[in-house]
């Protein structure tokens, strides 16, 4: 490995080459780990799960936080209607949850 004549140049190439390497797998994996707290709203949650999908590179992050919340929110008749609907979005979704929890 070629690290260069001084010593910012090694640093640097140094760094890169030690630096963890992301898996993009992993980090979709991880996240699909993710369970709504059963005293968690769907609010909290969804906040939780933007946090998380910061640090993740997915190229729809709106479309993976929708599915996620129809895989594992704590209410049953939410994740139904999500899971019947392929086309609702996420902002419906959560309009929906607000809606379940006034009801």
């Amino acid at each position: 490995m070629d690290t260069g004549e001084d010593f910012a140049t090694a640093k640097t190439k140094l760094d890169a080459y030690f630096e963890p390497k992301k898996s993009v797998e992993f980090d979709i994996f991880t996240f699909r780990q993710v369970r709504q707290n059963p005293d968690e709203t769907t609010n909290v949650y969804h906040s939780r799960l933007q946090q998380l999908a910061a640090t993740r590179e997915f190229t729809d992050v709106d479309k993976e936080i929708k599915s996620q919340i129809a895989q594992s929110c704590t209410s049953q008749r939410l994740c139904r209607k999500a899971q019947r609907d392929s086309t609702m979005t996420l902002h419906p979704l959560l309009v929906q949850a607000r809606a379940l929890k006034v009801s």
